[in-house]
């Protein structure tokens, strides 16, 4: 998702607005205006760091904005997500903001910590797919008993995130999505558990 560069600056403008409100300080600014990261296949990243703010909210930032089409309430879901993880010692960046109002920026975003690292292709080598691999089971080793726990917490239906209901998502899907359709019918077939 590309914001145009003519939108920019009224895009930085909400977003410091949207700031000033939930921190209750209109002195609130950038200490360094948010600047454009490379990646984000549904989201638009931004890199930025504020001024005459309290400490933890001095550290670099990022701002994810969604695409308008992702489903209601879906940067409230990533937070979850994401402080599920922080708080289980996963190295994932903790999440401060999530917003589902259109009016700050046109669609739903998430304001989160700024990990520092190498671009991907700086650092491929011989290890690169164990790292990757290594690096995408992670997850996998999560408490997925809390995280339905978070996620109920915060008003989110349990029948949203079993199996069940995802393997029928994915089926209707594969109804408009013929690539799909083997696909489906393979994760039924070898159904992972709960």
């Amino acid at each position: 998702m590309d914001i145009p560069e003519k939108n920019f600056e009224q895009v930085f403008d909400n977003l410091l607005s949207f700031l000033k409100e939930k921190l209750g300080d209109t002195k609130i600014d950038f200490a360094s205006p948010p600047s454009k990261l490379e990646g984000g296949n549904e989201t638009s990243i931004f890199h930025f760091k504020l001024r005459a703010v309290q400490p933890s909210r001095s550290k670099p930032l990022v701002l994810r904005q969604f695409r308008k089409e992702h489903r209601p309430n879906h940067a409230i879901m990533e937070k979850i997500v994401h402080n599920s993880l922080v708080d289980q010692g996963f190295p994932v960046p903790y999440v401060h903001y999530s917003c589902t109002n259109n009016r700050y920026l046109g669609s739903q975003f998430l304001i989160m910590d700024f990990l520092p690292g190498e671009k991907l292709p700086l650092v491929l080598g011989p290890d690169t797919d164990i790292v990757l691999g290594k690096t995408h089971a992670a997850p996998h080793n999560a408490n997925a008993k809390r995280l339905m726990k978070d996620m109920i917490a915060e008003g989110f239906g349990w029948r949203q995130y079993i199996i069940e209901d995802k393997l029928n998502l994915l089926g209707k899907a594969s109804e408009s999505l013929p690539w799909l359709e083997e696909i489906v019918r393979w994760l039924i077939e070898n159904r992972p558990s709960e």
